[in-house]
């Protein structure tokens, strides 16, 4: 593992492979090498009989493994290039070792004979392929736990296979991808993979972001993150973890929490500022910024304005668990404030720039992951660039008065979210005290603090950047590589929080705050991305082909909410041209609703993140899939996700196979309620494995009555698969082997989510399986895990209906790679058929009865405005073609050149305008006067200030009004278009 990079100041983990081969490989065909060794061969499976392989002594175990899957693989990958002497050498004890350090010379040989022709055999891709495919399956049926390979040296040796079969499959570009680890929940507890597992839980990492990461990196990657060395504000704060369902180190004891100062000696005054005026601000139902100014005496003063279209500010994302908060009033530190207001202002306006309109149609320039494209495609793309910046500066000069310099505010929750005055402190947010009528003082600052969250999408969306703040990452210098910038991001506890996530998510711009400067995400190296995803360069050496899977995974996990606005697609439906994002390719080619997509994504990007209080997620979650959070949380406690997920049409199925939580949360007694049996399907958290991208195959039609899923005849092998249980009895075992007794196949099957652990109270007719089978790239899973699935108590069959009530998720696999695991020694054989006739399953519940949401943002941003903006802009690029081209031919007179470049213009203003009207209406969307059954011209006059201000709006109002009225007046068949 001596060809892996590593972060600075590593601590790399203190494996040392030994050398126990008892023989060396003969150099005879690999497939064969366990026949010629008298290792008996499991017909049935075609594959070694792993119950009496582990039957022989430890010894011959390691040595054959060892001899096979490392030296093996290496001779027959480089043929007569191979010399055992290159991977071993002497440690300091004087023990044999394995080196990898001289695998770098050694691949760039073999690719010079292979590019060259030269006299050296090398094996050609087919052959090379065979070879992958039979050492990832069999590495699959040793990496399997049990008393042998638990103990010292095999797992060792097994993680040293692993990265050697990564590295050379990376190398040779053979179909490898790691999409396969997104989908594998078992990846943690496997032996390759636990010594990493218990090294990182020795050095401070939380067990339950270990859990979330494991299942998703490649073996390279976590090598490197167990590298790391933590900052953290406690190498125990992670301790009360392991015993806990969720991490509980970033979560803040309100009554406990201190306002932390930048020195800790430093008892400097805290900051006031005017609450009353923030109060007024947010009783109107807008944002407001906090502004200030240096008196003589260098002390702050505060003031605060309201946030208009054109007002420049930064939003702070930050931690509670740092310091930086105040659960006693609206003030920080003298010192947080400088700290603060320098950070803001070292912001360059680049950072801005790049992202910052939702309507902006400039090609982003951002490199390819995977695909490899990160230029501009056309010289029409170009020209688009160029007249997207001419429309922002023009924009800018139409909001701001013609003035391009603006002041810059700021946002950040301490000043900008009313305090909850509490009997214990008896003040306000300002400080003041409180004698008289407390509990109507604290109705009215709940109501306003109600109201700021729900105006949290529009304040992170509008801001000119979000700062963001988190104690890991501020202790990383700037000097450092990229990767191990993004491992920071990645791992740091501002990630895994459901505020932080979803401020980032509505980011336009986002900067984090390194040790010594800014890292604007948004102007991420390309020089550098474009190197690592370079095909022809990345092959020179094996570390760079390593580094780039560490940096791409490290981005993509990062980038889980890096399309900066992604949001904003929701209101406006027209998505940034970022290229490569793996969420736009992937949905790019696939049909659907974009509210599908958009769950999706959101769903995804909260799971596995914590928050103090229970009820924050169902806020997050109604602000981000654009319905008002002020309205979901007037719901009861058991109500909030039902209204959320009931109001879709059709759902992922794979949402039924998520492993998360199904018990609601009692605020009223603070304790974990189980779900009723007909709810049992609904998870109350993001959670378990990420839903993949949206297939029409694999959607669930949501009714009155229930969740209805068609199976459909999908590919031999592939798709979702209905299995009849023989037994109508409901296995009781958490584990259980599922033997086919058509094709005599076996298959382990392990129940997910243990609180439903007691089964539903009805009397089924029989017990159905729904198994995802999901297509497997060349590359070794954990388990031989297959894919996901749920199983059903089925009420009554209808000729191809199944009416069922859902009972548990369960993940399936190969039995082969599980057959020595002591997990599955005890477990039972159920046979089952698969259901040929591709039946209809219909989820009994109740959906009708369940609370909807009244109001919801709209999720194209109207067709009018979407038409308008579209019809403007075709007509200014359509009018610059025209002049462009009659005036090279020399046909066009100056006369007519003129007006045809008025009409530009014109057209060019309309956009202006259009726009402008875009996003008042969108921010008027968060107000509790929005109604969507209203013409959008109606909600533009309601949202809108008194004239002068936006005069140019007022009149297209009164316009359309006009147009209305005569329409209305003289066409009694004059349809009112009640939607957008």
């Amino acid at each position: 593992m001596d060809h892996l990079p590593l972060p600075s100041d590593s601590i790399p983990p203190a494996i040392e492979i030994p050398f126990i081969s008892k023989s060396l490989y003969d150099g005879e065909p690999f497939d064969d090498y366990p026949l010629r060794q008298g290792i008996a061969i499991d017909r049935s499976i075609g594959s070694i009989n792993m119950s009496t392989f582990f039957e022989r002594p430890f010894k011959e175990q390691t040595s054959f493994v060892q001899t096979w899957l490392y030296f093996g693989l290496l001779q027959q990958f480089f043929g007569p290039l191979f010399f055992l002497d290159n991977f071993c050498c002497l440690n300091s004890n004087g023990v044999m070792v394995i080196t990898t350090k001289q695998l770098q010379n050694l691949l760039e040989k073999w690719d010079f004979h292979r590019k060259n022709k030269s006299a050296i055999e090398i094996p050609n891709r087919e052959k090379l392929g065979r070879i992958f495919r039979t050492a990832c399956s069999a590495f699959e049926l040793f990496n399997q736990k049990n008393e042998s390979t638990l103990r010292e040296p095999f797992p060792a040796i097994l993680l040293s296979i692993d990265i050697l079969l990564t590295t050379l499959l990376l190398f040779t570009d053979l179909d490898y991808t790691r999409e396969s680890m997104d989908a594998n929940p078992f990846h943690h507890l496997v032996p390759s993979t636990s010594i990493l597992y218990n090294h990182m839980i020795q050095n401070g990492w939380c067990c339950h972001q270990l859990q979330h990461l494991f299942p998703r990196l490649s073996c390279c990657t976590l090598y490197f993150l167990a590298s790391l060395r933590r900052h953290q504000r406690s190498p125990s704060e992670h301790q009360g973890c392991l015993t806990e369902a969720t991490c509980l180190a970033h979560n803040i004891k309100e009554e406990e929490f201190h306002t932390r100062h930048i020195a800790p000696n430093c008892d400097c005054s805290f900051v006031p500022a005017p609450v009353d005026d923030m109060t007024k601000i947010l009783e109107r139902g807008e944002i407001p910024l906090l502004s200030w100014a240096k008196g003589n005496s260098g002390q702050f003063e505060l003031s605060y304005v309201e946030a208009t279209p054109g007002k420049r500010y930064i939003a702070i994302s930050h931690l509670w668990a740092d310091g930086l908060g105040n659960t006693h009033a609206n003030q920080l530190p003298h010192c947080q404030m400088e700290k603060l207001v320098s950070r803001a202002q070292s912001i360059p306006i680049e950072a801005a720039i790049v992202m910052k309109e939702p309507l902006s149609r400039t090609p982003r320039y951002r490199a390819g992951r995977g695909s490899g494209d990160g230029h501009f495609t056309s010289l029409l793309d170009a020209l688009g660039s160029t007249l997207s910046i001419l429309y922002h500066e023009s924009f800018e000069l139409l909001l701001n008065k013609g003035k391009m310099e603006t002041p810059l505010y700021l946002w950040i929750d301490a000043y900008c979210v009313p305090v909850i005055p509490s009997k214990r402190h008896g003040v306000m947010g300002n400080g003041t005290a409180i004698c008289d009528n407390l509990a109507e003082a604290i109705t009215t600052a709940e109501n306003l603090k109600s109201k700021a969250i729900s105006l949290m999408t529009p304040t992170y969306a509008g801001a000119e950047a979000v700062l963001i703040l988190d104690q890991e990452i501020q202790s990383t210098p700037s000097s450092v590589s990229v990767e191990e910038i993004l491992a920071r991001i990645l791992v740091s506890g501002w990630k895994g929080r459901y505020w932080t996530q979803q401020e980032a998510s509505l980011a336009m711009a986002r900067s984090y705050q390194l040790k010594d400067s800014l890292y604007n995400w948004d102007l991420f190296p390309e020089a550098e991305s474009m190197r690592r995803l370079d095909s022809n360069r990345r092959r020179q050496n094996t570390t760079a082909t390593t580094l780039d899977l560490i940096f791409n995974e490290l981005l993509d996990h990062c980038d889980d909410l890096s399309r900066p606005g992604f949001l904003f697609k929701a209101t406006f439906g027209k998505d940034c041209r970022i290229k490569g994002n793996k969420y736009r390719e992937h949905y790019k080619h696939e049909d659907g609703n974009e509210r599908d997509r958009q769950f999706v994504w959101v769903w995804n990007s909260l799971q596995d993140k914590t928050s103090t209080k229970r009820r924050d997620i169902h806020c997050i979650l109604a602000n981000m899939l654009d319905f008002s959070a002020k309205e979901i949380l007037t719901f009861p406690d058991r109500h909030r996700m039902k209204a959320i997920i009931g109001s879709y049409h059709r759902l992922p199925v794979h949402l039924l196979f998520s492993s998360a939580t199904r018990s609601w949360y009692n605020e009223g007694s603070r304790q974990l309620v189980g779900p009723d049996d007909r709810d049992r399907w609904l998870p109350q958290l993001p959670g378990g494995i990420p839903l993949p991208i949206i297939m029409e195959d694999k959607l669930a039609k949501v009714t009155g009555q229930g969740l209805t899923i068609e199976i459909k005849n999908n590919w031999p092998g592939e798709g979702l698969k209905a299995y009849k249980l023989h037994n109508i009895e409901v296995p009781t075992a958490k584990r259980f082997a599922l033997l086919d007794t058509v094709t005599r196949r076996k298959l382990w099957v392990e129940l997910q989510c243990d609180d439903l652990e007691n089964p539903p109270n009805v009397r089924p007719v029989e017990i159905c399986l729904l198994l995802d089978y999901t297509p497997r790239p060349n590359t070794p899973w954990a388990r031989g895990y297959i894919g996901l699935g749920a199983r059903f108590a089925v009420l009554n069959r209808d000729q191809n209906t199944l009416q069922v009530i859902f009972d548990r998720p369960l993940a399936f696999g190969r039995w082969e790679c599980v057959c020595a695991d002591p997990d599955f020694a005890t477990a039972p054989v159920v046979e089952g058929a698969l259901d040929e006739c591709n039946p209809t399953i219909w989820i009994e519940c109740d959906i009708d009865s369940w609370y909807k949401p009244c109001n919801r943002r709209p999720g194209d941003g109207g067709r009018i405005e979407s038409k308008l903006m579209d019809g403007a802009w075709t007509l200014v690029f359509l009018a610059e073609f025209v002049v462009i081209v009659t005036m090279l031919v020399g046909y066009l007179t100056w006369v007519l050149c003129f007006y045809i470049t008025l009409l530009a213009v014109f057209a060019f203003m309309t956009a202006l305008f259009v726009r402008s009207a875009q996003m008042v209406l969108w921010r008027h969307s968060f107000r509790d006067d929005y109604d969507t059954s209203q013409h959008w011209w109606i909600r533009l006059g309601k949202a809108l200030p008194p004239p002068p201000s936006y005069l140019h709006l007022w009149v297209l109002v009164w316009v359309m009004k006009g147009v209305s009225w005569v329409l209305y007046h003289f066409d009694d068949c004059y349809p009112v278009n009640k939607q957008d």
